[in-house]
């Protein structure tokens, strides 16, 4: 949402970033963002560039359709097939 500008999504996108080098090379990542309405920025996939670059791609504006992405998030991790699943949320509110 907008109230992420400035300082609030330099350290979100940090703490991704972060997130991302601790997980095992073979884990595959998806990256969605939320303001107004839900975004797929990056679909799975365990190549750490894409992941990055999608990551780098999440802007603050809009507002905040947490349960909507909470919704996508889970549905799309679901319909992955894999056995390990997590889905991660990062929210200023």
């Amino acid at each position: 949402s907008g109230s992420m500008y400035g300082e609030p999504i330099i350290e979100a996108r940090a703490a991704m970033q972060e997130f991302v080098k601790n997980l095992d090379a073979t884990d595959q990542v998806a990256v969605l963002a939320f303001s107004s309405g839900v975004t797929s920025l990056q679909d799975f996939t365990a190549n750490r560039t894409q992941i990055t670059n999608a990551i780098n791609k999440l802007t603050p504006f809009g507002d905040t359709a947490l349960y909507d992405a909470v919704l996508e998030g889970t549905r799309k991790a679901a319909a992955f097939q894999t056995s390990r699943k997590l889905v991660v949320l990062l929210s200023d509110g």
